[in-house]
């Protein structure tokens, strides 16, 4: 694996668990939503065995996927912390920072430049270096 796909893992992981999180909030709104049903003549509606089972399904939904999004939760920590203990094994505390701003908190070039007051371009000399010292830490 290359060092750039290396380092990227963190970011893919965390878009799948926002997505995961997005569609738990959905379901939890659908859930609410159907308890809440009235009929027109004002009276709650009358218990009809298969709309329970919808709602029972949807918790069983609901649950599945919050285990699901803990699950993804703790490999993104664990991807976290090997990625964060191998950018620490690059010498420069320099490059150590451009690369977790870059790859740990998803920081655009503008912004890590703006921080820190390098210019663009001595960014990307300190990420080409950076990378090419994970690579020699991952190829090991």
């Amino acid at each position: 694996m290359k060092a750039k796909e290396y380092l990227q893992q963190a970011e893919k992981i965390d878009r799948i668990i926002k997505s995961k999180l997005a569609q738990i909030e959905r379901l939890e709104s659908l859930a609410t939503s159907a308890t809440q049903v009235i009929d027109p003549s004002g009276g709650h509606t009358t218990a009809d065995p298969t709309k329970g089972s919808k709602l029972e399904n949807m918790v069983v939904s609901i649950v599945d996927l919050k285990d699901q999004t803990q699950k993804q939760a703790a490999k993104l920590m664990e991807v976290r912390k090997e990625i964060t203990a191998t950018i620490n094994k690059v010498g420069s505390l320099s490059i150590q920072y451009v690369l977790e701003e870059r790859y740990l908190l998803f920081k655009s070039w503008d912004v890590i430049a703006e921080e820190t007051g390098f210019s663009k371009n001595y960014l990307y000399h300190m990420h080409s270096t950076g990378l090419h010292l994970v690579e020699s830490v991952i190829n090991r």
